[in-house]
């Protein structure tokens, strides 16, 4: 029995070294109406991306977001904290769906298009901002603002840690 079970484990280690882990056949690939929705997707992401931004900044800049205040007791860099990880939130089904939509091609394509996906995005973001900062005097006082909150941060993290 052992030695049935240890041929068993050295063809699976061949297969795995030959495929990767994901050689295996996707059981279901992308149904046509999600191949459609996703540039849907996509906008509603960056769509979703532009508010959190936009949150981001007014909670920075006035401690508000909207006329929704922070209760007294929670520091700016906590508000932050929790905006970031609700805008985690609410895109992970938008970027489960683009996963499972790249995970049924596995291969070379689909490694590529992450890879420019990626690129496009990080030049995109870096032109958004480098036009921003020059002519909205909003973001410029937010990317003024954001290294005293990032400070604030690390000295709440280094009280914890200090008691």
């Amino acid at each position: 029995m052992c030695v049935h079970w240890r041929r068993h484990w050295r063809q699976q280690q061949r297969h795995w070294r030959r495929y990767g882990p994901a050689g295996a056949a996707f059981p279901y690939g992308p149904t046509p109406a999600l191949l459609v929705l996703l540039p849907v997707l996509a906008l509603v992401h960056l769509a979703l991306f532009v508010t959190m931004m936009a949150m981001m900044i007014s909670l920075v800049n006035t401690g508000t977001i909207l006329s929704w205040h922070l209760p007294a007791d929670i520091p700016s860099w906590a508000g932050v904290l929790i905006l970031l990880a609700s805008y985690q939130v609410v895109v992970s089904p938008i970027r489960a769906a683009n996963w499972w939509s790249l995970r049924s091609q596995a291969g070379g394509p689909a490694q590529w298009f992450a890879f420019w996906n990626a690129v496009v995005w990080m030049v995109g973001l870096a032109a958004v901002v480098w036009i921003a900062s020059d002519h909205v005097p909003e973001i410029r006082e937010f990317l003024q603002r954001l290294p005293d909150v990032a400070r604030q941060f690390v000295n709440a993290i280094r009280d914890v840690f200090a008691r």
